[in-house]
């Protein structure tokens, strides 16, 4: 079995503005790779949206991020100071000894 410490080879927050997270927080994980990133944050940006009172915190398992893009996530922390939004870079050759369909 794989443990979690192999998958997760980094963890970064791209906080700046710190808040106590408690119970009202909902944490959302999303699971991405460079081809759906920008569609991920328009999903993260409408859900904010819909829900101004809401506190979240977003986790968000990826292999890698360009720098534009990394720059518009920053963006919508200053955007939304009440949200958190973590980073973790995953190993991704771990996922390619599972088994696949080929349909």
């Amino acid at each position: 079995m794989v443990l979690l410490e192999k998958i997760i080879l980094k963890k970064h927050s791209l906080n700046v503005n710190k808040f106590e997270l408690n119970s009202d927080c909902k944490h959302i994980a999303f699971g991405s790779d460079v081809h759906y990133i920008k569609s991920m944050g328009v999903t993260i940006s409408s859900i904010i949206m819909n829900n101004p009172e809401q506190r979240f915190v977003f986790h968000i398992l990826i292999d890698q991020i360009n720098d534009d893009d990394l720059k518009k996530y920053k963006d919508i922390i200053q955007l939304y100071p009440y949200i958190q939004i973590i980073l973790y870079y995953v190993d991704v050759s771990v996922f390619k000894k599972l088994p696949m369909n080929n349909l």
